[in-house]
C-alpha cells in the first residue's frame, strides 16, 4: 500500500538556537508516515501547517528513515552496579566506575555491620556495563524540498513517485 507523508509546511521556532535545532519541526520535515487513505484530522489538513504527499510506489516502512533524528555518538559511560547492596556508579572511565562502586559498597557494608549483617566482598557482585552516549543534534536528519511542488501542495494531497522526492540530507 502506498505511503502518505505528513510534512511540516512552516517552521516551528524556539529562541534558543540549539533547542530550536534539536526540538522544533521545520518546513519540509516529515512528521509522520501513514498508509495511503489514512483519515487525517482537521489539524493535519490545515495547509498553513502541514502538507500531505502520497508516495505511490513506496510502503510506509520504506520511508521510515525520513523520521530519523540526527544523532552523534559522543562517547561512552560505564555503569558499575551492585544489585545486592543497591549501589550504582556512573563514570566516563571504566576503572573509576568500578573502584567508586567498590568504595560505596564498603561504606554500606560497614554500616550494615552495626545491624549485625555481614556481607563479604565476594558477595558485592559488582558488574560494569558500557553504554554508548548519544546526543541528538537535530529533530530530523532529512527534510523534503517542497519548493517546486508547494503550490500544488496548498491545493491538497499530491501523488509522487519515490524517486521524485527531493530529499535533503541536512548534514551536508
Amino acid at each position: 500500500m502506498p505511503a502518505e507523508l505528513l510534512i511540516k509546511a512552516c517552521d516551528a521556532v524556539h529562541q534558543n538556537e540549539v533547542k530550536d535545532l534539536r526540538g522544533c519541526y521545520k518546513k519540509g520535515y516529515v512528521v509522520v508516515i501513514r498508509p495511503a487513505g489514512h483519515k487525517w484530522g482537521k489539524e493535519e489538513l490545515n495547509k498553513e501547517k502541514f502538507y500531505i504527499v502520497r508516495v505511490k510506489d513506496a510502503e510506509p516502512e520504506d520511508l521510515v528513515h525520513l523520521l530519523d533524528f540526527h544523532k552523534i555518538i559522543v562517547g561512552s559511560r560505564y555503569h558499575a552496579t551492585s544489585d545486592k547492596l543497591g549501589v550504582l556508579v556512573t563514570s566516563t572511565d571504566k576503572d573509576t566506575a568500578q573502584s567508586e562502586c567498590l568504595k560505596k559498597c564498603r561504606l554500606i557494608v560497614q554500616e550494615l555491620s552495626h545491624f549485625g549483617i555481614t556481607v563479604n566482598e565476594a558477595d558485592y557482585s559488582i558488574r560494569v556495563e558500557e553504554e554508548t552516549e548519544v546526543h541528538t543534534v537535530a529533530r530530523r536528519r532529512y527534510k523534503i524540498d517542497v519548493s517546486g511542488i508547494e503550490d500544488s501542495l496548498k491545493k491538497g494531497i499530491i501523488e509522487v513517485s519515490a524517486k521524485d522526492l527531493k530529499i535533503i540530507d541536512q548534514r551536508q
